[in-house]
């Protein structure tokens, strides 16, 4: 058996009233269909129970397709529970977004309660300046950075560490980095993206490439 990719996310919910506008009208989910199944004995055996009677939405993401199913149970009826992440079975879905401040403005606005505001992790600075931590090299480390190129950013310009940045959204975020004036180590298991990246005329000054395996 080979898993190819994850399918779908689903929760259980107290109500799709009240959900669907938070998904579709808030995040900007696209909603596929609201559909009831009642009577369904395949739905008894998968889920264990008899007389299984249930109300699912079906919404996508508008560009990548990620889908999301929520339940509501009518039979049996659903339980509310005190929500908290330490409970075994507590799941959660992860969005990546432009305007983070923007959109937790309009969820509270909106009438939605938040565990804090967004918190933006905060690059700590060294005595003497900024400088490379080396993690203890596993089987993969090549061991050398491949030096800055081209007339690069400002010794004093502020220093990033870039994971997985041969490509995709590490290169994407080399690229921005770069262009925004910050000096960039890049890595990754790739060489040959690396070297591909390196040799980007747009990725500007101020980077370095180093083949590594941080896991």
């Amino acid at each position: 058996m080979t898993l190819k990719a994850c399918h779908h996310h689903g929760f259980t919910v107290s109500s799709l009233e009240r959900s669907i506008p938070f998904y579709r009208d808030l995040l900007g989910l696209e909603l596929l269909r609201v559909s009831e199944r009642r009577n369904l004995p395949s739905y008894d055996r998968m889920i264990g129970y008899d007389d299984i009677a249930l109300d699912v939405a079906l919404l996508r993401h508008p560009v990548n397709e990620f889908l999301l199913e929520l339940f509501e149970y009518v039979n049996p009826p659903g339980q509310v529970r005190p929500l908290a992440n330490p409970f075994v079975g507590s799941s959660h879905v992860a969005f990546e977004v432009e305007g983070i401040d923007a959109l937790y403005e309009a969820l509270i606005a909106a009438g939605y309660s938040t565990t804090s505001p967004p918190r933006r992790r905060r690059a700590r600075r060294l005595r003497g300046g900024p400088r490379l931590l080396r993690p203890r090299p596993r089987r993969h480390h090549r061991g050398a950075l491949r030096g800055v190129r081209g007339p690069g950013a400002p010794v004093s310009a502020p220093l990033a560490l870039v994971t997985g940045a041969a490509g995709g959204i590490g290169r994407a975020t080399v690229t921005r980095l770069l262009a925004d004036g910050l000096r960039v180590i890049a890595l990754d298991l790739d060489g040959e993206g690396l070297a591909r990246l390196a040799g980007d005329e747009k990725a500007g000054g101020g980077l370095a490439t180093c083949e590594f395996d941080l896991t």
